[in-house]
């Protein structure tokens, strides 16, 4: 069902400004033009960026060939839909050795139907190749495979710089599957974990200390970590000589992260509890995780007061909780931007946590006495399940959610193409808001990209480039009063040239030809 689900988003036409910004990236790598892409100030780590390259590769792109940019913009989505599909076995794995194969069946349910999940599956963003790396950590940590641990943390430090809020996670699920307890047997798997091959152990001779204080599966979990990091970092210095570091460059494009006053927080915990309706499907089943994440905590604290059997599983779901409740602090308190896809890779922790607030739940019902109608409850709570399950399958597949939204830039494909049909080498297109579209639709197309700032900015452009064909598109949103107005008083005029729609016949964007005023001459007959 997840699958599906995604899978029916695959073509779905257009791409955000990112996705776009993202594949123009890529091109540059597939084509073999700037494999390295020391020629653009990168703000992503490397491994989605030769991932896409290499799912272009597969639809026929290289060095002197005319790219199909609508079948490039599926193949550079399946990344994404894989990473998506697998994420969501890891969950099952993840959940059944931590609390057993009902909840596990319940957990993989939420997240397969998740509509931010599903519409952010099929996409270019790197943020399901992220969440994908997390999962395998957490279940590798849970398993206490401390090399396989570092090495999907180290994949994730190469996808995204999110994954530095994740990192302690999978340390701490790894430290806290070894700890011993007295009445259940450890989490996950009881095999010894199996050597390293030889060059990793001499490795592990070369650089090991006498009586080193570092545990011997934290010593693992950095030499796995480790070995990713070195390489990204590698990438990253071969433009540091005359460009700036991708860290530098995301945190110049970002603005920075600032403390936010404690009265904007009301308004941005609405806009962070919106997206966990999209997250969680609907209002009832986000209701649902708001009420279950204290019976979780409560629950929890219980289990290892008593020093009973379930510790291990306790201890799990404390470091859940404090994770997830630190994340969404750390997003309201920070300058964090209010976007769907900083949610992805939570989205099937919060999964997990509901359905261990199901569980225990339902064990609690089973432990009251015969007079309480425990079937009929189960039953009512069943429905209620099926029911906000299915209304969020439709949300994802065909609901008009702003989850991974490209709507506004409906048409830009469509442009691209009839530039490249329609106009000479050396034409000039300005651009304001579509340079990133530009980057990936016209990647190699002879007509010369030239990015205006302010009205008055286009004018005088406008006016050392006359000799030239030059065209402009304006989205159907965009004010173009100032525009016109600098344009004219300029000497020039806009001529419209073509028209994009959306599906809904409304119009998307408009391209016009910018030419000279034509003055009339008027003569008088005497």
């Amino acid at each position: 069902l997840g699958f599906g689900l995604r899978l029916s988003l695959l073509a779905r036409p257009g791409l955000h400004p990112d996705e776009a910004l993202y594949a123009g990236w890529a091109a540059r790598i597939v084509d073999g033009s700037d494999p390295a892409l020391l020629g653009v100030y990168v703000d992503k780590p490397p491994l989605q960026l030769y991932l896409l390259a290499a799912a272009f590769r597969l639809g026929g792109a290289g060095a002197g060939m005319t790219p199909d940019f609508p079948a490039l913009e599926v193949l550079g989505r399946l990344p994404g839909l894989l990473a998506s599909t697998a994420s969501l076995g890891l969950l099952y794995a993840l959940g059944r050795q931590t609390y057993g194969r009902p909840t596990a069946l319940l957990a993989l349910a939420l997240a397969a139907v998740s509509p931010l999940a599903v519409r952010l599956a099929p996409t270019l963003f790197p943020d399901p190749l992220l969440s994908l790396w997390i999962l395998l950590a957490a279940w590798a940590a849970g398993q206490r495979r401390a090399w396989l641990t570092g090495i999907a943390c180290g994949l994730a430090y190469a996808t995204k710089q999110q994954s530095l809020l994740f990192i302690p996670l999978a340390l701490a699920i790894l430290l806290a599957a070894a700890l011993p307890t007295q009445h259940q047997p450890p989490l996950g798997n009881q095999r010894a974990v199996p050597s390293p091959h030889s060059a990793f152990r001499i490795l592990h001779s070369a650089f090991r200390l006498p009586h080193s204080p570092v545990p011997p599966h934290l010593r693992r979990f950095l030499y796995g970590f480790l070995l990713i990091v070195v390489l990204t970092l590698w990438w990253d210095s071969l433009r540091w000589q005359w460009m700036p570091s991708y860290w530098e460059r995301s945190l110049a494009t970002y603005g920075g992260l600032t403390l936010i006053s404690p009265a904007a927080w009301p308004e941005r915990a609405a806009d962070w509890g919106e997206l966990l309706t999209y997250a969680a499907g609907n209002h009832l089943l986000s209701l649902a995780l708001a009420a279950g994440l204290p019976l979780v905590a409560w629950a929890a604290l219980r289990t290892l007061r008593a020093r009973g059997p379930g510790q291990r599983a306790a201890r799990f779901d404390l470091l859940l909780v404090g994770f997830v409740a630190s994340y969404l602090a750390l997003h309201l308190a920070l300058s964090f931007a209010p976007w769907d896809r900083y949610l992805l890779p939570l989205t099937p922790l919060l999964a997990l946590l509901s359905a261990r607030a199901a569980s225990l739940a339902m064990d609690w019902l089973r432990s009251r006495p015969p007079a309480i109608p425990r079937r009929l409850a189960a039953r009512l709570g069943g429905a209620l399940l099926c029911a906000g399950l299915l209304h969020a399958a439709w949300q994802g597949a065909f609901g008009a959610l702003p989850v991974g939204d490209a709507r506004g830039f409906d048409g830009v494909a469509a442009l691209a193409s009839y530039l490249r049909a329609s106009q000479p080498a050396g034409a000039v297109l300005y651009h304001h808001s579509l340079g990133w579209h530009y980057s990936f639709y016209l990647y190699g197309a002879p007509l010369e990209l030239r990015w205006w700032e302010t009205p008055a900015a286009l004018a005088a452009m406008a006016a050392d480039g006359r000799q030239r064909p030059q065209l402009i598109a304006l989205p159907a949103g965009q004010d173009e009063r100032g525009v016109r107005q600098e344009l004219r008083r300029a000497g020039f005029e806009l001529l419209p040239s073509w028209r994009a729609r959306h599906p809904d016949g409304s119009p998307s964007l408009s391209l016009y030809t910018i030419r000279p005023v034509r003055v009339e001459v008027a003569s008088n007959a005497y």
